[in-house]
């Protein structure tokens, strides 16, 4: 329920759908931006962009609830 909520505060935002192809990247990475986060290493989805989104510790709550579903969709 709570999930729902907050997928739809974000929508109604009108900054972020819910990924529309199951195992979207650039969504994600989207997301990540426009919160701040920018992974410094030299290429996306390898082994260590990897294992920095494993590590990644958001300080929102919302984004708490929104990332790990990002990161179910691309698996």
């Amino acid at each position: 329920m709570l999930v729902e909520l907050c997928w739809s505060a974000v929508r109604a935002d009108g900054r972020l759908g819910e990924p529309s192809l199951p195992g979207s990247k650039k969504p994600l990475l989207s997301f990540l931006l426009r919160n701040g986060y920018r992974y410094t290493g030299k290429a996306h989805w390898t082994q260590a962009h990897m294992h920095y989104l494993r590590e990644l510790v958001l300080a929102h709550p919302t984004q708490k609830l929104i990332f790990p579903e990002f990161m179910i969709k691309i698996h």
